[in-house]
Protein backbone atom coordinates (compact mmCIF):
# COMPACT_ATOMS: atom_id res chain seq x y z
CA UNK A 1 0.00 0.00 0.00
CA UNK A 2 1.89 3.31 -0.93
CA UNK A 3 2.29 5.88 1.92
CA UNK A 4 2.72 8.93 -0.12
CA UNK A 5 -0.79 9.45 0.67
CA UNK A 6 -2.51 12.31 2.78
CA UNK A 7 -6.20 11.97 4.35
CA UNK A 8 -8.41 14.59 6.38
CA UNK A 9 -9.97 12.71 8.98
CA UNK A 10 -13.39 14.77 10.85
CA UNK A 11 -14.58 13.89 14.25
CA UNK A 12 -10.56 12.67 15.06
CA UNK A 13 -11.25 12.53 18.47
CA UNK A 14 -14.14 10.12 18.64
CA UNK A 15 -13.46 6.25 19.10
CA UNK A 16 -13.37 5.08 15.15
CA UNK A 17 -11.38 8.58 14.65
CA UNK A 18 -8.66 8.06 17.14
CA UNK A 19 -8.44 4.28 15.47
CA UNK A 20 -8.17 5.91 12.15
CA UNK A 21 -5.65 8.15 12.70
CA UNK A 22 -3.67 5.75 15.02
CA UNK A 23 -3.39 3.28 11.91
CA UNK A 24 -2.58 6.16 9.47
CA UNK A 25 0.09 7.33 10.91
CA UNK A 26 1.54 3.73 11.58
CA UNK A 27 0.84 3.21 7.45
CA UNK A 28 2.99 6.40 7.18
CA UNK A 29 0.18 8.64 6.15
CA UNK A 30 0.12 12.62 6.88
CA UNK A 31 -2.82 12.55 8.32
CA UNK A 32 -5.13 15.69 9.10
CA UNK A 33 -7.03 15.38 12.70
CA UNK A 34 -10.22 17.66 12.48
CA UNK A 35 -12.25 18.43 15.69
CA UNK A 36 -14.66 20.91 16.63
CA UNK A 37 -13.11 22.04 19.95
CA UNK A 38 -9.75 22.93 21.34
CA UNK A 39 -9.78 20.47 24.48
CA UNK A 40 -9.95 18.03 21.70
CA UNK A 41 -7.38 18.99 19.53
CA UNK A 42 -4.90 17.43 22.12
CA UNK A 43 -5.83 13.96 21.71
CA UNK A 44 -5.05 14.44 17.56
CA UNK A 45 -1.75 15.56 18.39
CA UNK A 46 -0.71 13.02 21.03
CA UNK A 47 -1.52 10.75 18.04
CA UNK A 48 1.14 12.25 16.04
CA UNK A 49 -1.33 13.76 13.35
CA UNK A 50 -1.91 17.85 12.62
CA UNK A 51 -4.39 19.39 14.52
CA UNK A 52 -7.33 21.19 12.77
CA UNK A 53 -10.14 23.02 14.45
CA UNK A 54 -12.90 23.82 12.94
CA UNK A 55 -15.55 25.34 14.56
CA UNK A 56 -19.60 25.53 13.23
CA UNK A 57 -18.33 23.54 10.54
CA UNK A 58 -16.40 26.83 9.20
CA UNK A 59 -16.13 26.47 5.51
CA UNK A 60 -13.06 27.95 4.89
CA UNK A 61 -11.15 25.91 7.69
CA UNK A 62 -12.61 22.82 5.95
CA UNK A 63 -11.61 23.54 2.51
CA UNK A 64 -7.94 24.67 4.09
CA UNK A 65 -7.77 21.63 6.05
CA UNK A 66 -8.86 18.87 2.54
CA UNK A 67 -6.67 20.85 0.03
CA UNK A 68 -4.28 18.34 -1.58
CA UNK A 69 -6.40 15.10 0.25
CA UNK A 70 -6.28 11.85 -1.32
CA UNK A 71 -9.67 10.93 1.11
CA UNK A 72 -11.97 12.79 3.40
CA UNK A 73 -12.88 10.05 5.93
CA UNK A 74 -16.11 12.15 7.80
CA UNK A 75 -17.05 10.69 11.66
CA UNK A 76 -18.64 13.27 12.62
CA UNK A 77 -21.92 12.24 13.89
CA UNK A 78 -24.71 11.44 16.79
CA UNK A 79 -26.65 8.54 17.37
CA UNK A 80 -28.72 10.82 20.25
CA UNK A 81 -29.24 14.54 20.87
CA UNK A 82 -27.58 14.99 23.74
CA UNK A 83 -25.13 17.66 22.48
CA UNK A 84 -26.83 18.49 19.04
CA UNK A 85 -29.58 17.76 16.79
CA UNK A 86 -29.69 15.21 13.98
CA UNK A 87 -30.11 17.56 11.67
CA UNK A 88 -27.63 19.94 12.43
CA UNK A 89 -24.46 17.60 13.36
CA UNK A 90 -25.72 14.69 11.00
CA UNK A 91 -27.18 15.88 8.22
CA UNK A 92 -26.30 19.81 7.93
CA UNK A 93 -22.62 19.09 9.02
CA UNK A 94 -22.17 16.14 6.37
CA UNK A 95 -23.90 18.67 3.93
CA UNK A 96 -20.85 21.32 4.58
CA UNK A 97 -17.93 18.59 4.54
CA UNK A 98 -19.40 17.01 1.36
CA UNK A 99 -19.73 20.65 -0.09
CA UNK A 100 -15.95 21.70 1.18
CA UNK A 101 -14.70 18.21 -0.37
CA UNK A 102 -16.46 18.80 -3.73
CA UNK A 103 -14.60 22.36 -3.72
CA UNK A 104 -11.08 21.00 -3.13
CA UNK A 105 -10.96 18.36 -5.70
CA UNK A 106 -10.78 15.52 -3.21
CA UNK A 107 -10.67 12.47 -5.03
CA UNK A 108 -12.98 10.64 -2.11
CA UNK A 109 -15.14 11.17 0.66
CA UNK A 110 -15.57 7.96 2.95
CA UNK A 111 -18.39 8.07 5.50
CA UNK A 112 -20.30 5.84 8.08
CA UNK A 113 -24.52 5.64 7.57
CA UNK A 114 -25.61 2.89 9.41
CA UNK A 115 -26.97 -0.84 9.82
CA UNK A 116 -30.78 -1.12 9.09
CA UNK A 117 -31.07 2.86 7.63
CA UNK A 118 -32.57 0.84 4.37
CA UNK A 119 -35.58 -0.21 6.72
CA UNK A 120 -36.20 3.42 7.76
CA UNK A 121 -39.91 3.78 8.46
CA UNK A 122 -40.75 0.21 7.30
CA UNK A 123 -39.63 -1.02 10.99
CA UNK A 124 -40.54 0.32 14.01
CA UNK A 125 -37.13 0.38 15.66
CA UNK A 126 -35.79 2.34 12.46
CA UNK A 127 -38.45 5.17 12.58
CA UNK A 128 -36.65 7.78 14.28
CA UNK A 129 -34.48 10.77 13.59
CA UNK A 130 -31.02 8.87 13.78
CA UNK A 131 -32.28 6.64 11.12
CA UNK A 132 -33.87 9.50 9.42
CA UNK A 133 -30.87 11.75 9.28
CA UNK A 134 -28.42 8.93 8.02
CA UNK A 135 -30.43 7.90 5.48
CA UNK A 136 -30.19 11.62 4.08
CA UNK A 137 -26.79 11.64 4.44
CA UNK A 138 -26.93 8.22 1.84
CA UNK A 139 -29.06 10.86 -0.42
CA UNK A 140 -26.97 13.54 -0.30
CA UNK A 141 -24.19 11.41 -1.08
CA UNK A 142 -25.81 9.89 -3.99
CA UNK A 143 -26.87 13.42 -5.43
CA UNK A 144 -23.54 14.56 -4.93
CA UNK A 145 -20.17 14.81 -8.10
CA UNK A 146 -18.22 14.02 -5.42
CA UNK A 147 -16.60 10.29 -5.53
CA UNK A 148 -18.18 8.24 -2.17
CA UNK A 149 -17.91 5.16 -0.23
CA UNK A 150 -20.60 4.44 2.19
CA UNK A 151 -20.07 2.09 4.96
CA UNK A 152 -23.53 0.71 6.96
CA UNK A 153 -21.32 -0.39 10.27
CA UNK A 154 -22.31 -3.14 13.06
CA UNK A 155 -21.31 -2.28 16.54
CA UNK A 156 -17.70 -1.91 16.16
CA UNK A 157 -15.43 -3.50 19.06
CA UNK A 158 -11.86 -2.55 20.34
CA UNK A 159 -10.66 -0.50 23.54
CA UNK A 160 -12.86 1.65 24.73
CA UNK A 161 -15.69 0.89 21.99
CA UNK A 162 -19.19 1.99 23.74
CA UNK A 163 -20.16 -1.38 24.19
CA UNK A 164 -17.85 -3.80 25.42
CA UNK A 165 -16.37 -1.48 28.46
CA UNK A 166 -20.20 -1.30 29.72
CA UNK A 167 -20.56 -5.04 29.33
CA UNK A 168 -17.31 -5.53 31.23
CA UNK A 169 -18.44 -2.95 34.36
CA UNK A 170 -21.66 -4.91 34.48
CA UNK A 171 -20.28 -8.17 34.60
CA UNK A 172 -18.16 -7.30 37.25
CA UNK A 173 -21.61 -5.48 39.60
CA UNK A 174 -23.09 -8.96 38.76
CA UNK A 175 -25.88 -7.45 36.83
CA UNK A 176 -25.81 -7.20 33.14
CA UNK A 177 -29.30 -6.04 31.14
CA UNK A 178 -30.88 -7.06 27.99
CA UNK A 179 -33.62 -5.56 25.93
CA UNK A 180 -36.62 -7.90 24.72
CA UNK A 181 -34.41 -10.77 25.80
CA UNK A 182 -31.47 -9.64 23.93
CA UNK A 183 -32.27 -12.62 21.15
CA UNK A 184 -31.56 -9.52 18.88
CA UNK A 185 -29.17 -10.46 16.23
CA UNK A 186 -25.61 -8.88 15.57
CA UNK A 187 -22.27 -8.91 13.78
CA UNK A 188 -19.84 -7.24 16.03
CA UNK A 189 -16.32 -6.34 13.96
CA UNK A 190 -13.22 -5.53 15.31
CA UNK A 191 -11.77 -2.03 15.60
CA UNK A 192 -8.84 -2.74 13.58
CA UNK A 193 -10.79 -4.16 10.66
CA UNK A 194 -13.25 -1.46 10.68
CA UNK A 195 -10.15 1.35 10.49
CA UNK A 196 -8.23 -0.59 7.90
CA UNK A 197 -11.33 -0.98 5.55
CA UNK A 198 -11.85 2.99 5.69
CA UNK A 199 -8.39 3.78 5.17
CA UNK A 200 -7.99 1.69 2.53
CA UNK A 201 -11.71 3.24 0.72
CA UNK A 202 -10.40 6.55 1.42
CA UNK A 203 -7.05 6.15 -0.75
CA UNK A 204 -9.12 4.51 -3.91
CA UNK A 205 -9.97 0.79 -2.57
CA UNK A 206 -13.86 -0.30 -3.26
CA UNK A 207 -16.28 0.30 -5.80
CA UNK A 208 -16.55 4.02 -6.26
CA UNK A 209 -20.57 5.46 -5.12
CA UNK A 210 -20.84 2.37 -3.25
CA UNK A 211 -22.54 1.31 -0.27
CA UNK A 212 -21.31 -1.44 1.75
CA UNK A 213 -22.77 -3.38 5.16
CA UNK A 214 -19.56 -3.55 7.51
CA UNK A 215 -19.88 -6.65 9.73
CA UNK A 216 -18.26 -9.00 11.57
CA UNK A 217 -17.90 -12.85 10.25
CA UNK A 218 -20.14 -13.98 13.43
CA UNK A 219 -23.87 -13.40 14.27
CA UNK A 220 -24.81 -13.51 17.69
CA UNK A 221 -27.19 -12.23 20.31
CA UNK A 222 -26.48 -9.45 23.11
CA UNK A 223 -27.30 -12.33 25.68
CA UNK A 224 -24.78 -14.39 24.16
CA UNK A 225 -22.53 -11.14 23.83
CA UNK A 226 -22.53 -10.72 27.26
CA UNK A 227 -21.60 -14.77 28.26
CA UNK A 228 -18.82 -14.87 25.89
CA UNK A 229 -17.41 -11.62 27.49
CA UNK A 230 -17.79 -13.20 30.83
CA UNK A 231 -15.77 -16.51 29.81
CA UNK A 232 -13.32 -14.30 28.36
CA UNK A 233 -12.45 -12.48 31.29
CA UNK A 234 -12.29 -15.12 33.44
CA UNK A 235 -9.74 -16.78 30.96
CA UNK A 236 -7.62 -13.22 31.45
CA UNK A 237 -7.09 -13.35 35.00
CA UNK A 238 -10.50 -11.61 35.99
CA UNK A 239 -12.02 -12.72 39.51
CA UNK A 240 -15.60 -12.94 37.83
CA UNK A 241 -18.82 -13.61 40.30
CA UNK A 242 -22.03 -14.82 39.40
CA UNK A 243 -23.70 -12.37 37.32
CA UNK A 244 -27.31 -12.17 36.73
CA UNK A 245 -29.41 -10.84 33.41
CA UNK A 246 -32.01 -8.42 34.00
CA UNK A 247 -33.89 -8.54 31.13
CA UNK A 248 -36.30 -4.68 30.42
CA UNK A 249 -38.81 -3.31 28.19
CA UNK A 250 -37.44 -0.73 25.98
CA UNK A 251 -38.84 1.85 27.60
CA UNK A 252 -37.59 0.78 31.04
CA UNK A 253 -34.03 0.70 28.85
CA UNK A 254 -34.36 4.14 28.28
CA UNK A 255 -34.26 5.11 32.26
CA UNK A 256 -32.31 2.00 33.55
CA UNK A 257 -29.13 2.25 31.27
CA UNK A 258 -29.67 5.57 30.70
CA UNK A 259 -29.76 5.35 26.76
CA UNK A 260 -32.15 7.54 24.12
CA UNK A 261 -34.67 6.08 22.14
CA UNK A 262 -32.88 6.21 19.43
CA UNK A 263 -29.51 4.55 21.14
CA UNK A 264 -32.35 1.44 22.25
CA UNK A 265 -33.92 1.51 18.70
CA UNK A 266 -30.59 0.42 17.48
CA UNK A 267 -30.03 -2.00 20.15
CA UNK A 268 -33.56 -3.66 18.50
CA UNK A 269 -32.10 -3.48 15.22
CA UNK A 270 -32.31 -7.47 13.47
CA UNK A 271 -30.85 -6.53 10.41
CA UNK A 272 -27.96 -8.93 9.36
CA UNK A 273 -25.21 -8.18 6.77
CA UNK A 274 -22.85 -9.53 4.17
CA UNK A 275 -19.60 -9.35 5.13
CA UNK A 276 -18.10 -11.19 1.66
CA UNK A 277 -18.45 -7.76 -0.62
CA UNK A 278 -16.07 -5.69 2.08
CA UNK A 279 -14.14 -8.49 2.58
CA UNK A 280 -13.22 -9.28 -0.99
CA UNK A 281 -13.03 -5.79 -2.03
CA UNK A 282 -10.71 -4.33 0.69
CA UNK A 283 -8.80 -7.41 0.71
CA UNK A 284 -9.84 -7.64 4.59
CA UNK A 285 -9.45 -11.11 6.87
CA UNK A 286 -11.68 -10.79 9.41
CA UNK A 287 -10.77 -10.67 13.02
CA UNK A 288 -12.61 -13.60 15.22
CA UNK A 289 -15.25 -12.17 17.73
CA UNK A 290 -13.20 -13.56 20.42
CA UNK A 291 -10.07 -12.21 19.52
CA UNK A 292 -12.04 -8.96 19.52
CA UNK A 293 -13.78 -9.54 22.54
CA UNK A 294 -10.22 -10.18 24.17
CA UNK A 295 -8.28 -7.39 23.04
CA UNK A 296 -10.87 -4.50 24.73
CA UNK A 297 -10.94 -7.15 27.78
CA UNK A 298 -7.06 -7.31 28.08
CA UNK A 299 -7.50 -3.27 27.69
CA UNK A 300 -10.02 -2.81 30.42
CA UNK A 301 -7.79 -5.24 32.47
CA UNK A 302 -4.79 -3.28 31.88
CA UNK A 303 -6.37 0.25 32.86
CA UNK A 304 -7.82 -1.20 35.76
CA UNK A 305 -4.23 -2.39 36.86
CA UNK A 306 -2.56 1.55 36.67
Amino acid sequence: MSQNKTIAVTGANGFLGRNCLSKAMKMGFRVRGVVRRPETAKIVKELGAESIIVKNFDEDTLMNAFQGCDGVIHLIGIVNEKYGTFEETNVRGTRIVLKCTNKSQVPRFVTPSGLGVDQYSRKPWATNGYFASKMEIERMCQSSSVPYVIFRPTYILGPGDELLPSLVDAIHSGKAFTVNGGKTPMQPLFVGDATEVFLRAAIGWGKVNSIYDLVGPEVVSLLELIHRVAGIMQQEGFDVPHYKIVDLLPEEAMRVMDLSKEEVDVMMCDVLGNPEQFTRDFNIKSTSLDEAIRVAVRAERDEESK
